[in-house]
């Protein structure tokens, strides 16, 4: 075929068209799978976040639920240490809530009384319930509590603290505590499932770690957190950690203003990403093969009468110049505009050749 025929330059001028059209849509496409991944990812850790944080709440705000009840429960009574009906609700209390303990601390005094009847007070014990966490945080809440996980001194468990106010005609005479195992709330977040490529752990209200598979780093503050923390309860954003660029979800715990952390490597997620990529660019280039064959193939046959044509004026030049005895039909039998060109040409050629004859 030759370099200079209007043959290859068409098929030259069809072919880089349609070589240039897939290099611009598959550098759309591949952007936009890109994009679309990326998103797709956010959305899914965004999700868990969400997700677990709901079940924690829903966790703790069933407990909460029970303490309330016990408080109303025990209001209309008598308030003191020796009370067997306020001992008998606080029982029935830790029954239904499954917790560790269930108790009273008394504004007026100090005093603090538990569900199996046991009792402190500032004199005997030296333990004024005023002073303790549980008690201050209700009071200055004047609601529902959620103290920090701490280590029981009994059990040697990881438990918390959940309290609400004990009220008398709207004052506040006391404060309802329990103590729960959180090993619940421990085992939703470690186990969440990242496909290896990633950590879940749990943040105070003070942004310091209190549930990470890391034991190392429990009560420590988190340095990624701050980085993407926006005014919303959940959100996403890239951090970085000793250099290391991470992917980060978060969600808040309604009922604790705990936030649960989603944590990717970014390079091990994106280097997935790229993976489908490639597959896509290289299904896109052996796609494009074929479809050029297939150009190529089709113009070569639809363009094959040019050929013909070409040899069948030669031919009649030839026969005006004497260099041949008889004319040439061009043969082609199509009928498209090649085949409609021939016969115009074929008849004109025989007009011309009757004339030089005679």
């Amino acid at each position: 075929m030759k370099t200079n025929s209007i043959k290859t330059k068409l098929l030259a001028l069809v072919m880089f068209s349609t070589v240039i059209s897939f290099m611009i849509l598959g550098f759309y496409n591949a952007n936009n799978n890109y994009s679309s991944e990326y998103n797709l990812i956010k959305q899914k850790e965004l999700n868990l976040a969400k997700s677990t944080s709901k079940f924690i709440n829903s966790y703790i705000q069933s407990k909460i639920d029970i303490v309330e009840a016990v408080s109303k429960e025990v209001s209309p009574l008598t308030l003191n240490t020796k009370n067997s009906q306020i001992v008998e609700k606080l029982r029935l209390g830790k029954e239904a809530g499954k917790f560790e303990g269930l108790y009273i601390g008394f504004k007026e005094n100090g005093n603090f009384l538990q569900f199996d009847a046991s009792s402190r007070t500032p004199q005997t014990h030296d333990y004024d319930a005023r002073k303790r966490g549980w008690f201050k945080k209700a009071i200055k809440l004047d609601g529902p509590a959620v103290s920090e996980p701490y280590i029981d001194f009994t059990s040697k468990k990881l438990v918390i603290s959940i309290s609400t106010p004990l009220k008398k005609d709207g004052v506040i005479v006391g404060v309802v505590g329990s103590d729960i195992f959180i090993t619940t709330i421990v085992d939703s977040v470690l186990n969440i499932k990242l496909d290896g490529m990633g950590t879940a752990y749990l943040l105070d209200e003070k942004e310091k770690i209190i549930i990470h598979k890391n034991q190392k780093l429990l009560n420590t503050n988190d340095s990624l957190f701050s980085q993407i923390k926006t005014t919303n309860k959940s959100d996403f954003g890239e951090a970085l950690e000793k250099g290391v660029e991470k992917l980060l979800a978060y969600s808040t715990i309604k009922t604790s203003n705990w936030k649960i952390m989603i944590k990717l490597d970014r390079d091990e997620i994106f280097e997935k990403i790229n993976a489908q990529i490639l597959k896509e660019i290289t299904l896109y280039i052996v796609l494009l093969f074929i479809i050029l064959g297939f150009i190529l193939f089709s113009l070569i046959k639809i363009l094959s009468p040019l050929k013909t044509v070409e040899e069948g004026f030669n031919y009649f030049f030839k026969y005006l110049k004497g260099e041949e005895s008889s004319i040439k039909n061009i043969d082609i039998k199509t009928n498209d505009e090649f085949g409609n060109m021939a016969k115009v040409i074929n008849k004109e050629m025989q007009v011309i050749a009757s004339h030089l004859e005679e």
